[in-house]
This record gives C-alpha cells, structure tokens and sequence, in this order.
C-alpha cells in the first residue's frame, strides 16, 4: 500500500458498532486528497522509522484498508502484552480502537508485531 491511507466513514455511521449496520458499508478506503477533512474522514501517513510502534500501525493499518469481514464472527480477538481484547468485527469499530491505541508509548510495542497482536490470544 502507499503511505498515506485515507479513510471515510459512510453515511451516518461513526466509530462504534450499530447492529443494523451492514459489516462492510461502514468505510471506505478511498484515495488520498488534502481536502478531505473533518469527521467524515481519517488520514493514515505512514510512520517513519525502525522502531516496533512504527512497524505495528503501518501493518496494522494496511491490513484494515484490505480488511473484509466475516458476518459469520461477531468478535475479533487480539492481545497487545497482558491486555486482550474482543473486538466487534467491523471495519469502523476496528479504526476507532487503532486510533486510540496509537496513543500510546512506543514502549508498550517493544517485542510486539501486528500478526502477534492478532493471533496471541489463549
């Protein structure tokens, strides 16, 4: 993918699960313009540098622009460390908790990658 990844969110929908929303309709990745701000849109620039939290969101965020999910699972499990977490399988909940993960210190991703975070639940 490029290095900057732009975001919208369709229609009425924000970051949080509605149940009678449809799974894939509530974002989309459409292509980059610096116009596009407010709300309804989230900008991705890559992060630069070697360090793991870099490494982390820039997979983490590719993997969620080619992201379709599956009706059939309602939860995604992932652990960052000792915290787990069950995601509700859908594209905008999935950017809105990224968003807020991104705000934490590098060293919360030290030994950590983004296949790690997705497939280290017991």
């Amino acid at each position: 993918m490029s290095n900057i990844i732009q975001f919208e969110l369709n229609g009425r929908y924000t970051y949080h699960y509605y149940e009678n929303s449809h799974l894939t309709n509530q974002i989309s990745v459409i292509s980059y313009d610096p116009k596009n701000k407010g709300s309804k849109f989230y900008t991705y620039k890559a992060l630069s540098g070697k360090s793991n939290k870099a490494k982390f969101f820039n997979e983490a965020f590719n993997w969620l622009a080619e992201y379709k999910p599956n009706e059939k699972i309602e939860f995604i499990k992932c652990q960052l460390h000792g915290c787990k977490y069950n995601l509700k399988n859908n594209r905008a909940n999935i950017l809105g908790f990224f968003r807020r993960l991104k705000r934490l210190n590098k060293l919360h991703f030290e030994n950590w990658n983004f296949n790690k975070f997705l497939k280290k639940v017991h």
